[in-house]
């Protein structure tokens, strides 16, 4: 799976309901454009529906099909796998440390956006 594929399904799967175009190019951070061109695949691979939104004629519904749940949920599962094996060297209070070091950092980062 390519990121951004990850990136737009993963971004549906979180919501846990259908976004709007708009709403999903906001929250992966793209333009119009490239969101249509990465649906337009993405529907096409049977991964996301896209439907009207009821009285709406302009909007449009994204949302995710069983086959793209179930595609972001074996790529996150491969993921938390891939991860506790790296952290398998580390006791438990290496974890916790590791865990605040990082915590900080994503602190620090906050406003650097």
């Amino acid at each position: 799976m390519e990121t951004w594929e990850f990136d737009v399904l993963a971004t549906l799967r979180r919501n846990g309901k259908p976004l709007t175009a708009k709403q999903l190019a906001a929250n992966v951070m793209i333009g119009s454009a490239a969101l249509t061109n990465r649906v337009d695949r993405l529907v096409a691979r049977g991964l996301v529906t896209r439907e009207a939104v009821p009285g709406d004629r302009r909007s449009l519904h994204i949302a995710l099909t069983e086959v793209g749940r179930a595609r972001v949920d074996e790529v996150v599962e491969g993921h938390v796998l891939n991860l506790r094996k790296i952290l398998s060297g580390l006791d438990h209070d290496d974890r916790e440390e590791l865990d605040r070091l990082l915590r900080t950092l994503l602190v620090s980062l906050e406003g650097t956006r």
